[in-house]
């Protein structure tokens, strides 16, 4: 049996000189300029394996990760369309830090001449950027917003030398 830990410190930083209209006088509520974001983390890994047999392995593990926020574009969009957000200092400047959190087990088998994998995983998103395309008459723009996903699967993987 082992057991492996591993982490990984990650330090991220963002920064806007100036998006949105340039010709606009600063400060101007469309426009975000010299606006920065930061983001330390240590993200942690780990991973149990065990050997039932010379030609077996099970297999279990579990990590985080993390992901600096990324810009809204809110200002952007609401100086082209103010309808659409009238105020967007609600929404900020950048989205949260995303975090992932993920699960897996399996089991790899080797044979003579070939190899199998199985694995269930599990994995829980927060703060996940999703980006749409806003049209504003002839002029388009991204919005970046967070939401949260979550993913179950099963993976499954063979390979074969049928001949040496």
């Amino acid at each position: 049996m082992t057991l492996s830990a591993e982490g990984r410190w990650t330090d991220d930083s963002l920064f806007v000189i100036l998006n949105g209209n340039p010709n606009l006088a600063l400060p101007n509520p469309t426009v975000t300029a010299n606006s920065g974001n930061s983001f330390r983390k240590f993200i942690p890994r780990l991973i149990l394996t065990y050997k039932p047999t010379d030609t077996a392995t099970v297999f279990a593990s579990w990590s985080e990760s993390a992901l600096i926020g990324l810009q809204t574009n809110a200002r952007v969009v609401s100086g082209l369309d103010p309808v659409l957000i009238p105020n967007p200092a609600i929404f900020g400047d950048f989205t949260p830090p995303q975090k992932n959190v993920a699960y897996e087990l399996g089991w790899k088998q080797q044979f003579e001449g070939a190899a199998l994998s199985a694995s269930l995983f599990q994995m829980d998103w927060k703060n996940q950027i999703f980006q749409t395309t806003v049209l504003a008459g002839v002029l388009t723009t991204q919005l970046a917003l967070p939401g949260s996903s979550k993913y179950k699967g099963i993976e499954l993987e063979g390979s074969a030398s049928p001949t040496d």
